[in-house]
C-alpha cells in the first residue's frame, strides 16, 4: 500500500523504495495506485467491531483546484516562457546537465497511471544528459572493456511551474558499483550534501518553517552492503500532532560518483492538507495494540492458531503507527472525503511486504492482504 516493493531483503527494499519512486515520478504510495487483481478469497471489509459515531465530522470545503492551476490555465506562450525559467532551475540545481539536452514537455497532471490520471500540470524533461567524467570513469571499470555496455547518465527530470521547483529527478539505469571502486565521499559526507540539496531545491521559506517538522532517516548502504550509497529521508508531516502517510522527499546519493543518483519531492501544500483533514485527530482505538487485536482477529477468524504476526519495525516513522491517511487520489478529488485517522501497520507474510490499515475511529479494516484475505475500500 504506502511503498510499492520487490522484497528480498532489506537493502533490497530501500534501493526499490528509492528507485521505484525516481523511474515513476513521484509514486506516492497507497492501496488505491495498485492494479488490484480480484482474490478467490475473502473480499469482506467488515467492521471488526462495532461502529463509532464521529461527532464534529466536517466535509472539505475545499479542492486541490483552489491551490493550483489548471492546464488550460496557461496559454502557448507562457508555457514556452515556464519551460525556459524551468531549464534554468534545473541548471542552477545540477549544473553537469548538458543544458542543450533539455527538451521540456507539458504534462497535463503530475500523477499519471494506466487508469487513473490526477493532479495538477507539470513540465517533464525526458533523456536529459547528466554524464560526468565520474561516471564515464565508472562506467569503463565495470564494463570489463566491452565498450557496447558504456552509456551515458540519462536522467528524468519533473518540474512544477505552480512552486517553480524541480519534484523529481533520476536516472533511467544504474548498476551498483563494485566494491573495489574508489569512494570518493564518505557516507556522513554525502549526507550532507542529500539535505543541503534538499534546502536548495525548497528554499528558505521551507528550511526555516516546515523542515523541521519532518522526521530524517539516513540508510547507509554502503555500511550494510558496500553499495556505494546513501538514502536520506524526509517524512511523517504532521497536522494535529499526527503524521501523514503519504509524502515526503527523497534523496539518493553516489558516494563513488559523489553525485546525486535521485531526488523526489511527494510533498503538498500544508494548506492543501490541512484543508481535507476534517476529523478529530483523537481516535478510538487508542493504542497500537488494540489496532493490531483487530488485524489478528480477523486474521485468526480465517486462519485460526495464526496470530504470531512478524512486525516491521524497519521503514521510517509512519510504520506501526497513527497517521492520516491522505490518499492522492483523494488529494486530487474534485469532491473529496476527510483523510481518515488510521492505524498503520506493516508486516512480513512469507518473503513478502504486507500492509494492514486500520480505521482509528470505526474499527474497519480498510485495506489488508494476507494470504487469500483480500480487502481494500480505497478502490
Amino acid at each position: 500500500m504506502k511503498k510499492i516493493l520487490n522484497e528480498f531483503s532489506i537493502i533490497l527494499v530501500a534501493v526499490v523504495i528509492v528507485f521505484t519512486i525516481f523511474a515513476s515520478g513521484c509514486t506516492v504510495n497507497n492501496s488505491n495506485q495498485h492494479e488490484v487483481t480480484p482474490s478467490p478469497g475473502i473480499t469482506s471489509s467488515a467492521t471488526e467491531i462495532p461502529q463509532t459515531a464521529q461527532s464534529g465530522i466536517t466535509k472539505p470545503s475545499a479542492n486541490w483546484k483552489d491551490f493550483y492551476p489548471e492546464y488550460n490555465e496557461y496559454d502557448g506562450q507562457t508555457r514556452q516562457e515556464l519551460i525556459e525559467e524551468a531549464k534554468d532551475e534545473i541548471m542552477r540545481l545540477f549544473p553537469n546537465v548538458d543544458r542543450s539536452t533539455l527538451n521540456g514537455q507539458w504534462q497535463e497532471h503530475v500523477y499519471t497511471y494506466t487508469s487513473i490520471a490526477y493532479g495538477y500540470p507539470v513540465i517533464v524533461f525526458e533523456n536529459a544528459d547528466f554524464t560526468s567524467d565520474n561516471f564515464m570513469a565508472l562506467q569503463e571499470e565495470m564494463s570489463n572493456g566491452d565498450s557496447s555496455r558504456i552509456q551515458r547518465n540519462l536522467v528524468r527530470i519533473v518540474y512544477d511551474p505552480k512552486s517553480e521547483k524541480v519534484l523529481d529527478f533520476g536516472s533511467y539505469g544504474y548498476s551498483t558499483p563494485p566494491a573495489s571502486a574508489e569512494r570518493r565521499v564518505t557516507s556522513e559526507e554525502a549526507k550532507e550534501k542529500c539535505l543541503n540539496l534538499i534546502k536548495k531545491v525548497k528554499g528558505e521559506d521551507f528550511v526555516n518553517n516546515e523542515m523541521n517538522d519532518y522526521s530524517i532517516i539516513f540508510t547507509d548502504l554502503e555500511a550494510e552492503d558496500n553499495q556505494g550509497e546513501v538514502i536520506v529521508e524526509l517524512e511523517g508531516y504532521p497536522y494535529e500532532n499526527v503524521p501523514y502517510l503519504n509524502g515526503g522527499i527523497f534523496v539518493d546519493y553516489n558516494l563513488v560518483l559523489d553525485e546525486v543518483l535521485g531526488y523526489s519531492d511527494c510533498t503538498y501544500d500544508p494548506e492543501l492538507l490541512a484543508a481535507l483533514t476534517t476529523l478529530s485527530p483523537d481516535p478510538e482505538i487508542k493504542t497500537l495494540e488494540e489496532a493490531k487485536g483487530i488485524f489478528e482477529a480477523k486474521v485468526a477468524e480465517r486462519y485460526p492458531g495464526e496470530v504470531d504476526i512478524d512486525y516491521r519495525t524497519d521503514e521510517g516513522f509512519t510504520t506501526n503507527a497513527l497517521v492520516w491517511d491522505n490518499i492522492p487520489k483523494n488529494i486530487f478529488s474534485d469532491n473529496p472525503e476527510p483523510f481518515k485517522l488510521v492505524w498503520y501497520l506493516v508486516f512480513n507474510s512469507g518473503n513478502a511486504r504486507r500492509e494492514a490499515v486500520i480505521d482509528a475511529h470505526t474499527g474497519e479494516i480498510t485495506y489488508l492482504r494476507y494470504k487469500d484475505i483480500d480487502i481494500d475500500t480505497y478502490d
